[in-house]
């Protein structure tokens, strides 16, 4: 049985006219809005650790501000909010028998370890290959170096080898992702005006069963623990409202849950 759960998130500002925007070459998006006599509204979008949709931070410029000062420069003249990815890593400790996610969001991830050994001898065509009986080569990054999912133990190789954290080695698949503004397309690197702009994407938390057998090229999964349905609608009053939708392909267990990214 596929279970699904919604989630509704509005945030309340003023009243106002038409926004400008701007989709930067580097996926940074940037909402320009009127606030109030003298000053704009600015929030500012990129693309998070795990490369899902985020929100960077927020503050007001002078409404006499160019939009390439304010959109393309970022130039605040209060910054009265920045999460730029805050939350931490939620890491996924894969055992194909505990389909487990200790907290169901979008920054999931699986420790996994980097081995230091000259002349390993593992190329490309040992990615997704088991390395004993719980753990996967992930990554060849040099011929000195192999990354290994989840984190390994010394004693798994030679005495000559070091180990160190590999940190995050994402667990998320960005599916597709759309910017349209009045139902049309954003197009990168220009400054557009509209009265609705909505992002909408769709990722899903990889199975580790699944991305193993993809040699870990996280856009060959098809196999997903948790689904994600995301709709963030910027209106040009200053408000904005995510619309979620989660879905579970199979059975699994959540300890809590955040309802959005």
């Amino acid at each position: 049985m596929r279970l699904i759960i919604f989630f509704i998130t509005a945030i309340s500002c003023t009243l106002l006219n038409a926004m400008t925007v701007c989709l930067r070459p580097d996926n940074r998006l940037t909402i320009r809005s009127s606030w109030s006599k003298t000053d704009d509204l600015l929030r500012v979008c990129n693309l998070g650790q795990n490369g899902q949709f985020n929100f960077f931070a927020s503050g007001l410029v002078f409404k006499k501000a160019s939009d390439e000062d304010v959109l393309l420069k970022e130039k605040f003249r209060w910054k009265f909010h920045s999460c730029a990815d805050a939350v931490g890593v939620m890491y996924i400790y894969p055992d194909p028998a505990k389909p487990n996610l200790n907290i169901l969001s979008g920054n999931h991830g699986f420790a996994g370890t980097i081995v230091t050994l000259p002349d390993h001898g593992y190329t490309e065509a040992d990615v997704g290959k088991k390395l004993g009986k719980n753990h996967w080569i992930a990554r060849v990054d040099s011929a000195s170096e192999f990354t290994v999912l989840p984190a390994a133990d010394k004693k798994m190789f030679p005495k000559t080898a070091k180990l160190r954290s590999s940190g995050n080695f994402k667990a998320t698949r960005i599916i597709n992702r759309r910017y349209l503004l009045d139902g049309k397309e954003l197009v990168p690197g220009k400054i557009m005006k509209g009265k609705e702009l909505v992002v909408v994407e769709k990722n899903g938390i990889c199975r580790f069963d699944a991305l193993a057998n993809a040699k870990f090229k996280h856009e060959n999964v098809s196999g997903f623990y948790a689904v994600y349905d995301i709709g963030y609608n910027f209106f040009s009053n200053g408000c904005c409202r995510i619309d979620s939708k989660i879905t579970f392909p199979g059975e699994i267990c959540i300890r809590s849950i955040n309802p959005v990214q």
